[in-house]
């Protein structure tokens, strides 16, 4: 029919454009604390460390996918470099963990810097407002140097009478690398009144242990750990009640932890040695 039109071909009756979507949102990191770690090391020790930041977003766009990421300063190692942190909603806040290894490199207080930083996960997303966006801690730790102990010299197992008596024990004068002692030790240094004696873990974490029964060390040419030979290096001789150590019959070690002082500066000390507990006169 005349009246009738008809397109012989459909390729041409749709047009096509694209358009990129850029999400926005402000981005912030409202805090950055430690929330788990060691008040102190051995030296030469590398400790875990965690951090938690808190992140949130003012959108306007909402989900935004973001990234942290994670630095720090000498003497720590972030164990990831970013942690991916999905679709933060507009007015959420959210805690994000970071963790880093942290080195002790000499004895003492020591000090590091931990940083974080949020950003967009997309480098197409954008954020308004970048001042926000990073945030610093920092953490102290005492790194503890070691000592070689002698509980009750010239013995050997080191009987210590459960709840009873005193128990003396030398903190040994050592040259480096004696006993794999990385530092020259003088026990002579040793503030008395500052040391602390008996289970391991209750000493370690100052939580107990017993104090030196006379607040005095005794300066002496004690045995060594072999039980027989006794150098040219004057060693400090100390004495515990032995109920005050908590120490039980089950203990196979006791530990003496305390401070020293080296030109003018004072640092911590820490060493043990084997014992038997035994519960009979």
């Amino acid at each position: 029919m005349s009246g009738d039109r008809f397109d012989d071909s459909g390729d041409d009756d749709f047009d096509f454009s694209s358009v990129r979507v850029l999400a926005q949102a402000d981005l912030s990191l409202e805090s950055l604390v430690v929330a788990s770690a060691p008040l102190n090391t051995m030296l030469g020790q590398t400790v875990m460390v965690t951090v938690a930041a808190v992140v949130s977003s003012d959108g306007p766009s909402s989900p935004m996918h973001a990234r942290m990421s994670w630095g720090a300063g000498l003497g720590a190692t972030p164990v990831t470099t970013s942690t991916t942190v999905p679709a933060l909603a507009d007015g959420e806040q959210r805690e994000v963990e970071g963790r880093y290894l942290v080195s002790c490199p000499g004895p003492g207080m020591h000090t590091v810097d931990l940083r974080a930083a949020v950003w967009p996960d997309s480098n197409d997303d954008e954020d308004p407002d970048l001042t926000n966006n990073e945030g610093a801690t920092t953490l102290t730790i005492d790194c503890v140097v070691p000592v070689a102990v002698n509980i009750k010299p010239g013995s050997y197992p080191n009987s210590v009478r459960y709840g009873k008596g005193l128990v003396s024990i030398a903190v040994l004068t050592t040259e480096a690398g004696e006993y794999g002692l990385p530092l020259d030790f003088d026990a002579l240094t040793i503030d008395p009144q500052s040391a602390r004696f008996g289970d391991e873990t209750l000493v370690w974490t100052d939580a107990g242990g017993a104090a030196e029964r006379h607040k005095d060390g005794h300066p002496e040419y004690s045995l060594e750990l072999d039980e027989v030979t006794s150098d040219a290096d004057v060693d400090m001789v100390l004495d515990f009640l032995s109920a005050e150590t908590g120490l039980h019959l089950s203990s196979t070690e006791a530990c003496a932890k305390g401070r020293f002082q080296v030109g003018g500066a004072w640092y911590t000390f820490f060493g043990c040695d084997s014992v038997r507990v035994v519960d009979h006169p």
